[in-house]
């Protein structure tokens, strides 16, 4: 009997042991996903936001050829922007965990503006504007409103990005 007492206990505190130790695993597992996922979305974030600030000095160089009557030689790559890390922190259910209901609506705005579509349009006022077919008071509305948007939108990837930084 005093054997079967001591296995038992030895299993038994063998296997409480083991279940502790994948416990700690699973923790330690999870906290390091999240700080490559948060790492990832942070260089991501750092690149759109250079993205941003190269398409505000183009449409400041295409509203300034624009006021001298000059061709305008701009084409804003919008479709370039990355998302997939912001997904990522989405679906891994992060984003309540760091970013606040503005953030998310904010966030939520600003993705359907970098697409191929909108990259069309935007380069359409260009081309629009070179061969005349839009006035020179409409392209400036158009393309001020999207220096606008542009400017909000770094701010607010830029909000995004200090709250999340590792």
């Amino acid at each position: 009997m005093e054997n079967f007492s001591g296995s038992f206990w030895g299993s038994f505190l063998g296997f409480c042991f083991a279940l502790v130790l994948f416990f700690f695993q699973e923790v330690f597992r999870d906290k390091r996903k999240e700080k490559n996922i948060r790492k990832n979305l942070e260089r991501e974030l750092v690149f759109n936001v250079k993205l941003l600030e190269e398409f505000e000095k183009e449409i400041e160089s295409a509203i300034n050829a624009s006021n001298a009557n000059n061709e305008i030689n701009v084409y804003l790559k919008l479709s370039l922007f990355r998302w997939f890390f912001l997904n990522k922190f989405y679906e891994e259910g992060m984003v309540g965990k760091y970013l606040d209901d503005d953030d998310i609506l904010n966030i939520v705005d600003l993705m359907p503006r970098y697409t191929i579509q909108s990259e069309n349009y935007v380069n359409n006022i260009s081309v629009q504007r070179n061969s005349n077919t839009i006035e020179h008071s409409e392209f400036q509305r158009k393309f001020s409103y999207e220096k606008g948007e542009i400017h909000k939108n770094k701010k607010t990837l830029q909000k995004v990005l200090q709250k999340i930084k590792i």
